[in-house]
């Protein structure tokens, strides 16, 4: 997959009803700083894991990808890409956990 030719205004809209809307709960839609907290987030992910989810959900100006689509360009299994999503979606959840329970304290 290539990146996007054209800008867009937002290259980090959470698809809704994705697993990784899912993950990141409220903090899906939410914005800090004038940036996306899914953006924010993505950051403390390793560089792997954060090109599987950029593919996979088509953030960061990718288009959204099949798991055979991602491991392709990454010279990855399919198997693995998933595994790498997997690995992915439970880190930006506690990462969203985290992120919660500092702002409600």
């Amino acid at each position: 997959m290539r990146e996007a030719d054209t800008p867009q205004t937002n290259l980090w809209v959470v698809p809704p009803g994705s697993r990784l809307e899912i993950a990141l709960g409220d903090l899906s839609t939410a914005q800090y700083d004038g940036h996306s907290w899914a953006e924010r987030l993505m950051d403390g992910l390793p560089e792997n894991e954060q090109e599987v989810i950029k593919r996979r959900f088509g953030l960061g100006g990718f288009d959204p990808s099949t798991f055979e689509e991602v491991g392709h360009a990454m010279d990855y299994s399919r198997e693995w890409i998933r595994q790498l999503q997997n690995r992915a979606l439970g880190h930006l959840s506690i990462l969203a956990d985290e992120i919660r329970e500092r702002n409600l304290t």
